[in-house]
């Protein structure tokens, strides 16, 4: 039986206050953490903003490195548009670790996509594998909500970056997400979590909570069903895909919320 780590993540949605408007106006758009202070309290994890309406990704290529135009295209894809930069910034969020970044010249300006998370940092250089396409999608698929209303969430993971442990504020188990946004046929899963968990969810504004379908998220109704997923002392870890235990198995990233006001 692994060491369950005493650390979390809180996660919050909406990116409207992470444009860095001052240097917008300077000739650069900046995505940050709207926190400023990314120290993490001792035991505890820190929180991000998160506000993600799909994770759908596109003008990437895993073969090459975020900092690099063969990784991260400057003329096209997710950074030609508004939306498709706020998912290249949460991308890169979940991807590199606090106090790293990619700046990328998209032509009005310089975009800088500041990291936080840091489970794949080694894709800001080198290649994304399979590994890395995982964790990131998991995250990606954690911190999304169709609706992209402000939602503040916990987040556990069996990763160094994340770590698996209760918080006291966030006690309700909504999901646990895994799949591959960034294959060439990408697969979005979800297991459910307990039904107290499903209701907080939902009534904290939680859209795939609600239609796992409106997120494009193959949702299971439980996550220990014929030992679908690994049952780490009450936080779940490498789910298979499909009806049994049988598919592939994923790293994941579960979702915990607090009671409804």
């Amino acid at each position: 039986m692994k060491t369950i780590i005493g650390l979390g993540l809180v996660l919050g949605l909406s990116c409207m206050a992470a444009c860095d408007e001052d240097a917008t106006n300077h000739g650069a758009l900046v995505f940050r953490s709207s926190d400023g202070d990314l120290t993490p309290p001792p035991t505890i994890g820190l929180s991000i903003p998160n506000g993600l309406n799909d994770p759908s990704v596109s003008g990437l290529d895993t073969g090459f490195g975020l900092a690099t135009n063969d990784g991260l295209d400057e003329g096209g894809g997710l950074l030609s548009t508004s939306a498709g930069r706020s998912v290249a910034r949460y991308l890169v969020e979940c991807a590199l670790p606090p106090g790293d970044s990619i700046t990328k010249d998209v032509g009005e300006g310089l975009l800088e996509l500041h990291g936080l998370l840091g489970l794949a940092p080694e894709w800001k250089e080198g290649a994304c594998d399979e590994d890395c396409q995982q964790w990131v999608s998991a995250c990606l698929l954690a911190r999304t909500n169709a609706s992209g209303q402000e939602v503040w969430i916990w987040v556990t993971a069996d990763h160094p970056a994340i770590g698996l442990g209760p918080s006291s504020a966030y006690p309700l188990y909504e999901a646990t997400y895994f799949g591959n946004v960034l294959a060439a046929e990408p697969t979005r899963y979800a297991c459910r979590g307990t039904p107290e968990g499903q209701a907080a969810a939902i009534a904290n504004g939680r859209t795939c909570a609600e239609d796992f379908e409106l997120c494009g998220i193959t949702a299971y109704d439980d996550c220990v069903q014929h030992q679908r997923c690994i049952d780490e002392q009450g936080f779940y870890t490498e789910c298979a895909e499909g009806a049994t235990a049988d598919g592939a198995v994923y790293p994941t990233i579960s979702v915990f919320v607090s009671t409804p006001e």
